[in-house]
């Protein structure tokens, strides 16, 4: 088998000896290729202030709120502001984003801590393709009709945009692509981390997204399998989306 893992990190604001026992435990029944090292990150954005966010040159993006008479899609995902719980989870993955880049590492998988396993992996099937970014769970967003996934083999996809960033593989070149082409970009604009990652390979349906993100700038390789192997799973309160309090 040629396909190596050389770190799962795992995104959780829980850091409990509890939980992050439950953490490890999750991540072993994955069954990994080869033994990587597990490392536990998190940022809670609720306990962000905006002098935090000035310190590490964050910049919340305040053109996300459509209001619906400009939206025809009237998402309601995009006719509220970020949440601070959004900026925390996206300042979490950067984190990771840098770490690995910074340690070249080869391959990392990413993983967010309600990522439930649905199905064995068969890591074989990734020795033989390339990719920047391999999504090991994720939601079709099927808002137009020019949304879908392009299935080139019985396992693999090319994905139509795409929701959810709990689960996914980058690559070498893929951490190279988001970090030097995408990342300072995206902190002066910071909007949910699962539709960044579906700007780097598709058309989200955010027209000012678009314009920042055109599609000649589409540079990640991003796969998909067919069948989702990780998905998130539900039952607890999120940790991104407003509270009752704040809505």
């Amino acid at each position: 088998m040629k396909f190596k893992v050389d770190k799962v990190y795992v995104i959780t604001i829980d850091k409990s000896h509890e939980s992050v026992r439950n953490i490890i435990n999750k991540v072993k029944n994955i069954d990994l290729p080869n033994k990587a090292p597990i490392e536990i990150v998190g940022i809670n954005g609720w306990d962000l202030t905006n002098e935090d966010l000035k310190s590490k040159k964050i910049t919340p993006y305040n053109k996300w709120n459509l209001n619906y008479k400009d939206n025809l899609n009237q998402n309601k995902w995009h006719n509220r502001d970020i949440t601070k719980g959004e900026i925390g989870c996206a300042l979490s993955h950067i984190q990771i984003w840098e770490d690995a880049y910074k340690n070249k590492y080869e391959n990392i998988i990413i993983l967010e801590d309600d990522f439930h396993l649905l199905r064995a992996i068969d890591w074989s099937d990734i020795d033989d393709i390339e990719f920047d970014l391999l999504y090991l769970g994720r939601s079709l967003q099927i808002c137009r009709e020019t949304v879908w996934d392009d299935y080139f083999s019985e396992t693999f996809c090319k994905p139509g945009m795409s929701n959810y960033a709990g689960a996914y593989i980058l690559s070498k070149e893929g951490l190279k692509k988001i970090v030097e082409f995408y990342l300072d970009k995206y902190k002066t604009m910071v909007f949910p981390l699962d539709n960044f990652l579906a700007s780097t390979y598709s058309s989200i349906e955010h027209r000012n997204v678009q314009s920042v993100f055109p599609f000649n700038e589409k540079i990640i390789n991003a796969l998909a399998f067919n069948r989702n192997i990780i998905y998130q799973r539900g039952g607890r309160p999120s940790q991104t989306e407003p509270k009752e309090n704040d809505a």
